[in-house]
């Protein structure tokens, strides 16, 4: 959003869009990469062969850009019918117990992001210009967190002016 005025504004402008956005969100920067999995049993998975006891790494990440389930799944969309079917949270009996918390503290940010700045960009000083960016993320497999996010904005007007 920082990078997207456009998009800022299509938020403003029409707020039902927040959920559609999150889940956009979500799907492009899963905050779950992936997991590891034992195989309990022997298995084939993908036309190899797993014994009992092998440990794989899923991909969540990867999942959520298969056009096989994403039509044009690198672009972010609003639009996107099936957009809630990423694996950003995990999925069936794996899904996070935190992922309803997380949807309505995203919203409610944005929310006030929204209220109380006229926009809102990526520092360039500390993350680079628009198409050069850079974040230094934390270094793990599993999940996908930004060690620092540095935001300008300008203030929205005073309501009512």
């Amino acid at each position: 959003m920082g990078d997207r005025p456009d998009l800022q504004q299509q938020l403003r402008d029409d707020r039902n869009l927040i959920p559609a956005f999150i889940e956009e969100v979500l799907r492009l920067e899963t905050p779950l990469r992936g997991s590891f999995k034992l195989s309990r049993i022997p298995t084939t998975l993908g036309g190899i062969d797993l014994p009992a006891g092998t440990t794989v790494f899923v991909m969540n990440d990867a999942a959520n850009r298969d056009p096989r389930r994403f039509e044009s799944p690198s672009e972010f969309r609003l639009d996107r019918e099936n957009g809630r079917q990423h694996l950003g949270f995990g999925h069936g009996i794996h899904t996070c117990a935190g992922a309803p918390l997380a949807r309505a503290e995203a919203h409610a940010t944005i929310v006030r992001f929204l209220d109380r700045a006229a926009q809102l960009r990526i520092s360039e000083d500390h993350h680079g210009p628009p198409d050069a960016r850079w974040y230094e993320y934390d270094p793990t497999y599993m999940h996908r967190g930004v060690k620092e996010l540095h935001l300008e904005f300008a203030p929205a007007p005073p309501a009512g002016r």
